[in-house]
């Protein structure tokens, strides 16, 4: 089995949304990089939440830390 070291920031995320209810994963570029032995450039992470859930999901964890991600407003995607 292959195992992907995912970085603390991207973990803290999927956490974060899993102890809100919701799925989460990392998907996409990362997960091929890390199977071709490449270090990810970034990290794309899936969720079963829709895009209020997750703010309000890392906002409500936020309010005594900054964040790790900032919203990308053109794509509307959450990024490391």
């Amino acid at each position: 089995m292959i195992q992907i070291q995912i970085p603390e920031k991207a973990k803290y995320i999927i956490e974060t949304i899993q102890n809100a209810g919701f799925e989460a994963y990392v998907v996409g570029g990362c997960v091929r990089d890390s199977i071709l032995g490449r270090p990810p450039e970034d990290w794309d992470i899936t969720t079963s939440a829709r895009p209020e859930q997750v703010k309000a999901a890392v906002s409500s964890h936020h309010r005594h830390r900054n964040p790790a991600w900032h919203r990308n407003r053109h794509a509307g995607q959450g990024r490391l």
